[in-house]
């Protein structure tokens, strides 16, 4: 898939965290259900090279007062309020332009990518550093990219293996 904006590609680069389930789930606990849905709208209106002015809009508005408030320490938080900080800056970006969306984009991804990195125990059998790996070359590609004016053309593997990695199923109580 080729992306042909950098909002585009932040929300491609969003859109995997937005399908991790320990997100979804502190979101749903914690009065967020509803961003979570309005967030994969956005996300996916946005891959599809449609106007997201509406709904970014809304969005941004909800966000501003959910950020505000939240401030639990569960699990999955600080994965939620990284990937909605992203989502608020895209949504900034949308409507106002600033290019700031897809930096914004990548650090939340590297934060989340980092942590299930560390979650894990060492050996040959951890897919997270080839995952890390394979984003980080696809964001090297970015700063050429943008300053030859091209849009890039995200790695094969980068979205697929990320999203095999955080949307394993949730434990079964």
């Amino acid at each position: 898939m080729k992306h042909k904006t950098q909002l585009a590609l932040a929300a491609w680069n969003l859109h995997a965290l937005s399908d991790d389930y320990r997100i979804a789930a502190f979101l749903a606990a914690h009065d967020g259900g509803d961003i979570h849905a309005r967030i994969r709208t956005l996300l996916e209106s946005l891959a599809r090279g449609q106007d997201a002015q509406e709904t970014a809009a809304a969005l941004q508005e909800r966000l501003i007062d959910y950020l505000w408030d939240a401030s639990d320490d569960d699990n999955g938080e600080q994965g939620a309020l990284e990937l909605l900080a992203a989502v608020e800056t895209l949504c900034h970006d949308i409507l106002y332009g600033g290019g700031r969306a897809l930096r914004r984009a990548e650090q939340a991804l590297d934060y989340r990518l980092d942590y299930l990195n560390e979650s894990t125990a060492g050996g040959d059998d951890n897919p997270y550093p080839a995952i890390i790996r394979e984003l980080r070359e696809q964001r090297s590609g970015l700063a050429k990219a943008a300053t030859g004016g091209k849009a890039p053309r995200p790695t094969s593997g980068g979205r697929e293996s990320l999203l095999a990695l955080v949307t394993v199923a949730p434990p079964t109580a």
